[in-house]
């Protein structure tokens, strides 16, 4: 990348560098990021979710980054909620790689919810690879525990007629 002697990669090197942005573009427009640059990618993603999610946020390490996010769903008919916790961790090079994830608690949820939970999260992260995603996989963690509080209902609605 930086051996090119062609004039237009170096001229783009040369904007790129002036930039406030933590990435420089190489050729085909991939980003090509140090290890600074995806911690800080991840430490301002960190500073995002704790304004986000106030109540809900927990940084249980530093160093590998990792911290929980308590999701629950919107109440149903009778007020009936599900609830799951779900740890994160940064790989060193997140966010070109996937994050670690993993449901350490749940409320009102079956094994087979929080399996669909996981498959779920698995086809976001694929689809987000290279951008910060974890707002996406939350939101995508709220969808599915509404779904969830949707199905309950159903049932309970079937069981009474």
């Amino acid at each position: 990348l930086f051996r090119s002697c062609r004039l237009g990669l170096r001229s783009s090197l040369v904007r790129a560098a002036r930039r406030p942005s933590c990435y420089l573009r190489a050729p085909h427009g991939h980003r090509v990021l140090t290890m600074t640059d995806y911690r800080e990618e991840q430490r301002n993603e960190l500073e995002a979710l704790e304004s986000i999610y106030p109540d809900s946020f927990t940084v249980l390490s530093d160093a590998p980054i990792s911290f929980t996010i308590t999701v629950t769903s919107d109440a149903g008919e009778n007020d009936d909620s599900v609830e799951a916790t779900v740890k994160f961790t940064y790989v060193k090079k997140y966010p070109d790689e996937a994050p670690l994830y993993e449901i350490v608690s749940q409320e009102n949820i079956e094994d087979e919810d929080a399996t669909e939970i996981i498959t779920c999260l698995d086809q976001q992260v694929e689809e987000n690879l290279g951008m910060v995603m974890i707002f996406t996989l939350v939101s995508a963690i709220q969808e599915k525990l509404n779904e969830i509080v949707d199905r309950i209902n159903t049932r309970r609605s079937e069981e009474h007629t």
